[in-house]
């Protein structure tokens, strides 16, 4: 019964009363009478559109996030928004939020796969336990730089790279002496 448009412009159906009960924001957005007015109310399909500044891949982690907690870390098929949700389930003060992204990301899927992009996830957030785990995935790698660019280092100081940089050669040569 209400639209959530993100800021790229993609729209997500959803019901007021599963984002009320899953986030407070939404609750209490909710909760106030819609404005009235012709430019008051962006409306389609006969369904009220709110729109966020996130981008749809924030906005599609964060539905996922309100939605009953039934919700488990197997729809979460990529690590893309990961991030940006994070900060967004403190913003809408979504209860457990974080904590099931943190599950997200030691998922074993990401945790092995994706070492690098945990890694700096877990740095931008101040994820210490977290950080150090996939430090330590990222051995398993080869150590040359990753195949392709981590958008997520963007996210990190380059003092934190180093340190990433530094632990895996101190590691390779431990193993060579």
């Amino acid at each position: 019964d209400v639209i959530v448009r993100s800021s790229d412009m993609v729209d997500f159906h959803a019901h007021k009363a599963i984002l009320s009960f899953g986030s407070v924001v939404f609750k209490n957005m909710f909760s106030f009478p819609e404005p009235i007015g012709q430019d008051a109310n962006l409306t389609r399909e006969g369904k009220r559109v709110v729109i966020l500044p996130e981008d749809c891949k924030t906005v599609e982690k964060l539905l996922i996030l309100c939605y009953p907690r039934f919700t488990s870390s197997y729809l979460f098929q990529h690590l893309d928004g990961v991030d940006a949700a994070y900060e967004a389930a403190g913003k809408y003060q979504i209860p457990g939020g974080r904590q099931l992204l943190q599950q997200v990301l030691e998922d074993p899927r990401f945790l092995t796969e994706e070492p690098h992009r945990v890694f700096a996830i877990a740095c931008h957030r101040g994820l210490e336990k977290l950080a150090k785990s996939a430090a330590i995935e990222t051995l398993k790698l080869s150590m040359n730089a990753p195949d392709r660019p981590v958008p997520e280092f963007r996210l990190i100081s380059a003092h934190q790279l180093w340190q990433l940089q530094a632990y895996r050669s101190r590691c390779s040569q431990a193993i060579a002496e």
